[in-house]
């Protein structure tokens, strides 16, 4: 069986389109289509049925679906074992992230590829957002890790994917009435003092823009460009944050601060993988394999 013909079963169902998959994996959607109808004779069954414009997995297509993971998988793996052995080359990847990522989460990323691949080595560089894709854009990194408030938007260079989504949360000290709760509404917001970051962040923009949306004033006690500054002065109850879990999970888990969901809004933050189109296209054409690739088809377990 050609991996390629799992590869687009797998690509659509993920994307939920076949000409999604097509753009995706730089087929035409006749290509992809193909792919699929040689897939369900090799199993003889259908794998998809179409509502409308819609398409949803047979259970055919539900019992295929796991394997096909598990076997592309393996199959990234595989490759890279072989490659690793005679190509030097593969032996350092030029790693970049913007700073909450940086700190909070590409060291457990960096962990869980040196799991299966220990004597593969980092150069590791924390910079601004923009730094990051613009040193990506120059081939000064492999790929990036940066925050954004949602796809879209992006340089048409870079491909760029969503790694895990990092829930915004209310964040209290120890102290404060609403320490014993477990979620808020955004309107008892209104009247408390607020530690926020600098507008030019990303979690920022996404408070004010939800704010704006519920027409809520913004009660704005201190402006910190420091995450630890901000997490310190509510742990001293001189006001509340509205702070990315990730950049808290550690003082939550020890009991230092209590988080809250803001239960009439659904608030996150998307953690973006980047790396240059250039890279995928030529790597997907050849039979050499780029560091970016391995590290893209690995199943990554970081959890906010």
């Amino acid at each position: 069986m050609d991996v390629i013909k799992l590869k687009a079963f797998y690509t659509v169902v993920m994307l939920g389109s076949f000409s999604r998959a097509a753009e995706k994996l730089f087929f035409t959607q006749p290509a992809i289509s193909s792919q699929i109808k040689e897939l369900e004779n090799e199993y003889n069954v259908a794998l998809f049925e179409r509502i409308g414009r819609n398409i949803r997995l047979t259970e055919e297509g539900k019992a295929l679906l796991p394997y096909a993971e598990s076997i592309l998988k393996s199959f990234e793996e595989s490759q890279f074992a072989v490659d690793s052995v005679g190509d030097k080359k593969l032996g350092s990847i030029k790693l970049g992230a913007s700073a909450l990522p940086g700190v909070n989460l590409m060291p457990e990323f960096v962990a869980e590829f040196r799991k299966l691949f220990p004597l593969i080595n980092f150069q590791i560089s924390v910079n601004y957002a923009y730094q990051i894709r613009k040193m990506v854009l120059n081939n000064e990194l492999d790929m990036g890790l940066v925050g954004s408030i949602e796809m879209g938007g992006q340089e048409e260079q870079l491909v760029e994917q969503t790694l895990l989504n990092d829930p915004i949360v209310v964040v209290v000290g120890r102290e404060h009435p609403w320490s014993t709760r477990s979620e808020i509404t955004i309107t008892e917001l209104k009247e408390e003092p607020l530690i926020l970051s600098f507008k030019s962040t990303i979690t920022r923009q996404v408070i004010e823009k939800q704010f704006r949306k519920f027409d809520i004033p913004l009660m704005l006690a201190f402006e910190i460009g420091s995450t630890e500054v901000i997490k310190r002065m509510v742990e001293l109850n001189l006001g509340i944050s509205i702070l990315s879990f990730s950049s808290v999970k550690k003082e939550v888990a020890a009991g230092w601060r209590k988080s809250l969901v803001i239960s009439d809004l659904d608030l996150f933050r998307r953690i973006n993988i980047i790396y240059p189109i250039a890279d995928y296209i030529r790597n997907r054409s050849s039979q050499g394999r780029s560091p970016t690739q391995y590290i893209r088809a690995l199943d990554f377990n970081i959890s906010c």
